[in-house]
């Protein structure tokens, strides 16, 4: 068995595995197999792979000491960002600049092309957990409590939002809005034009683990095993989720339906119809932590699953047919079943 698989990411019909023994391995789903393994110079003390992000034909990847590398399509190193001092907890492609967040309390501009960065936003108290982009803002969520707005043209924050009361975990742009899911179980919505409140949405008996937008609507899971879809426009609950037997860890949007992973080790694809749940075959023996969309040969969007039990499951959602399974640590691949 692997090392447990912390993060996903796709570009074309790549799909790149971020493990905590620092390993990425980047995997071809159209040949169903490992093209590289990419991996630090270190020999001791060597850190996790926190967080991967795409950006073009290229991959970032941050890592529990702070260092971010970058990679090209063919998996060569291209560079590496220092700056942060402690883990990468996140990180966003903002226009042609990448934003990370850090437990050191920071968030950081990349200049991709020079490798330095452009702005070091400082004012949260505490670790950074989440950062998210769109248009002209960037947006971070830390422990402190807060979520703070930025733009490359200041230095302070556009706006301070101060109503969560516990750790805001994950945010996501929805046009008009910012949601903020948090551990006091709630979601926020934030009006971008006024920078202010504009609902609470309760529902959740448990912190609020992730969030994604599928067909105009919100999707927000929940360490309470469920998901709830919201109205954005009356901002109200539309159907609860409750397939899941142990907190959900992830969400994805595949086409016009919905994707979750969670603890139960299932992965479950819901649609926007009846929001009726499809269990995807051949489970995970752990935890499943991530989800990314991946494309086949002939175009197709299949699901890519990492799991804390080392493996990477390919999925085709519309058949929902055994998946592919490659295990991220030794060179095989197998069809479940076949």
């Amino acid at each position: 068995m692997g090392e447990s698989v912390t993060c996903v990411e796709s570009f074309g019909h790549y799909l790149a595995s971020g493990a905590k023994n620092g390993r990425i391995v980047v995997l071809d789903i159209v040949r169903a197999e490992r093209v590289a393994t990419l991996e630090l110079q270190e020999k001791a003390n060597v850190p996790s792979v926190t967080c991967l992000k795409a950006f073009g034909d290229c991959l970032s990847s941050g890592y529990s000491n702070g260092l971010i590398k970058l990679w090209d399509n063919g998996s060569r190193e291209i560079g590496e960002l220092r700056c942060h001092s402690q883990s990468v907890s996140s990180m966003a492609i903002f226009q042609e600049f990448l934003a990370s967040g850090s437990l050191d309390h920071t968030v950081v501009l990349w200049n991709l092309e020079s490798k330095e960065p452009v702005k070091v936003f400082q004012g949260h108290t505490n670790q950074v957990m989440c950062v998210e982009a769109a248009g002209n803002y960037i947006a971070s969520g830390s422990v402190d409590k807060s979520v703070r707005v930025w733009s490359p043209d200041s230095d302070e924050a556009v706006a301070v939002l101060q109503e969560h009361t516990n750790s805001v975990e994950c945010l996501k742009f929805t046009g008009e809005y910012l949601a903020s899911g948090s551990r006091d179980k709630n979601v926020i919505l934030w009006n971008l034009q006024t920078m202010q409140k504009e609902a609470v949405l309760e529902g959740h008996t448990n912190r609020v683990s992730c969030l994604e937008i599928v067909g105009g609507k919100l999707a927000s899971a929940s360490w309470d095993k469920t998901i709830i879809i919201w109205d954005l426009e009356s901002k109200q609950k539309i159907q609860t989720l409750t397939d899941h037997t142990k907190a959900v860890k992830s969400l994805l949007v595949v086409g016009d339906r919905l994707a979750s992973g969670s603890a139960d080790c299932t992965v479950k694809v819901w649609d926007q119809e009846q929001w009726q749940g499809q269990e995807l075959p051949a489970k995970h023996e752990k935890a499943v932590t991530c989800l990314a969309v991946v494309k086949n040969a002939q175009g197709q969007d299949y699901i890519g699953s990492g799991s804390l039990d080392g493996k990477l499951r390919f999925w085709n959602p519309e058949s929902g047919e055994t998946p592919i399974v490659i295990d991220g640590s030794v060179n095989t691949s197998t069809h479940d079943g076949k």
